[in-house]
C-alpha cells in the first residue's frame, strides 16, 4: 500500500516537473523568437505624408516599401523607384535609385524630386506604434514622414 501511494506520488511529481519544462522551454522559444523579428521597417508599404515637413500634393501617392532582400522600391510620386537599402539596428541608407521616366504635372514632379533628393538624405528611422515611420537625416531630422500602407484583404 506505502509502495503504490509512493509510486503514485513520483508519478505527479514527475508529471509536474515535465509541464514545468515544457513551459520554460516554449517561453524560452518565444523570448529568442522576439529578438530575431526584422525591424517594423521592413516589409510593410509605407505611405508618405510630409517631405522635409511639408504636405505632399493631395491624391498624389509616394511610397517607401524595403525588402527583406535589402531592396527598396516604391513609387516617387510619378515614376517608380528601386535600389538597394542597408538596414542595420536603427540606421537605413539607400544606394542610388533607379527610376522609370514618365513625364507629369510640374507639381508632381517638383514633389518627386524632392522626395528622391530626401531618400539620399536618409541616415537612420524611428517607428512609431508600428504604423508611423519617421526617416531622419544625419541631424536627426525627420525628411520623409510616413504611415504604413493598410493590407487588403
Amino acid at each position: 500500500m506505502v509502495n503504490r501511494a509512493l509510486v503514485g506520488l513520483v508519478c505527479v511529481c514527475v508529471s509536474m516537473v515535465g509541464s514545468s519544462t515544457v513551459q520554460a522551454t516554449e517561453a524560452a522559444v518565444v523570448i529568442s523568437a522576439e529578438k530575431e523579428k526584422p525591424p517594423a521597417l521592413i516589409g510593410p508599404e509605407w505611405l508618405v505624408e510630409d517631405i522635409n515637413g511639408q504636405g505632399v500634393i493631395d491624391g498624389s501617392r509616394a511610397t517607401v516599401q524595403i525588402s527583406d532582400e535589402s531592396r527598396v522600391s516604391g513609387s516617387a510620386t510619378v515614376n517608380r523607384y528601386f535600389g538597394k537599402a542597408t538596414v542595420k539596428d536603427d540606421s537605413v541608407t539607400f544606394g542610388m535609385l533607379a527610376t522609370t521616366r514618365k513625364m507629369g504635372p510640374p507639381a508632381q514632379m517638383k514633389q518627386e524630386s524632392k522626395f528622391l533628393k530626401a531618400m539620399a538624405e536618409v541616415r537612420s528611422y524611428e517607428v512609431k506604434d508600428q504604423v508611423i515611420l519617421h526617416l531622419l537625416n544625419e541631424k536627426a531630422e525627420t525628411v520623409l514622414k510616413c504611415s504604413v500602407v493598410a493590407k487588403k484583404k
